[in-house]
């Protein structure tokens, strides 16, 4: 599953390129980044701990400037023996997850951009469990850039959908800093709540979480910045505990808090 995911985000990127007069911008760039704890974009905290979390990624530009590929490999290393959904066992020094991103953005219509992507999710920790998502996403380039994204699980939590709606803002400073405000609530049909949220075994959808935060950038050199971040997430369902239903999930025994405050540290480089 894995393989015919990539290949087909891989696919639509290398077409948009072609329709683009065959010629490309390719942008390396990698990132560090050091944080209190790793909560996922979900509200889930997978890891209640101090983490490093190093990412490597590709950028494609075409000619035209309208159509943009992104590959990204994405790892979450434990620094302490902290225990969580992504690590049963003490897994101090280890990578607990790591994540593949493929992405398609196109913004040649006016005042929207619209992606296309899927992400793999591996979990060596707990016995070498996977998933992936597929997903669409559309971002409107007005006032607060309100934005919707939804997602299905192709191989994992019953096949289930999931997604959020979400609004941004930021702040360009002359001087190469930014500043930059978002907010978040996330959603879940019953086959997805029922795997990832639901304590009973029941079907739990609906609203699942809510999120914001704030963020701040500086560019030390034209390659080189500086970032931090500061985000606050609460699940909604107050019952649920993330393993207690679903069968990928049999090893963890910690489940995941009901909120959390999360800050994090990054300095990035780009090629």
């Amino acid at each position: 599953m894995k393989k015919s995911v990539m290949a087909a985000s891989a696919v639509m990127g290398m077409g948009a390129l072609s329709a683009g007069a065959f010629e490309a911008t390719v942008t390396p760039s990698v990132d560090v980044n050091f944080a209190s704890a790793f909560v996922g974009g979900n509200g889930i905290t997978w890891v209640d701990g101090p983490m490093l979390m190093p990412s490597a990624s590709l950028g494609i530009d075409d000619k035209s400037g309208k159509h943009h590929t992104s590959f990204m490999y994405w790892a979450g290393i434990n620094l302490d023996d902290t225990k969580g959904p992504d690590n049963p066992n003490d897994a101090q020094g280890e990578i607990t997850e790591w994540d593949v991103f493929a992405d398609y953005t196109y913004t040649g219509i006016e005042m929207v951009d619209l992606s296309a992507g899927s992400i793999f999710y591996a979990f060596p920790k707990i016995g070498g469990q996977y998933t992936t998502d597929v997903y669409i996403k559309a971002k409107l380039n007005v006032l607060l850039n309100p934005a919707a994204t939804v997602l299905y699980d192709v191989d994992g939590s019953n096949y289930g959908f999931h997604g959020d709606i979400g609004i941004s803002e930021g702040y360009d400073f002359e001087c190469g800093a930014s500043i930059g405000a978002w907010a978040k609530i996330t959603w879940a049909d019953s086959n997805y709540g029922k795997a990832y949220f639901s304590s009973d075994g029941n079907d739990y959808s609906g609203l699942m979480s809510y999120g914001a935060g704030l963020s701040a950038s500086y560019g030390i050199t034209e390659a080189v910045s500086l970032n931090a971040g500061l985000a606050y997430w609460k699940l909604d369902n107050d019952d649920g505990v993330l393993g207690q239903t679903y069968a990928a999930w049999d090893a963890i025994d910690t489940p995941s808090p009901q909120d959390n405050v999360v800050g994090n540290v990054s300095v990035g480089y780009t090629f």
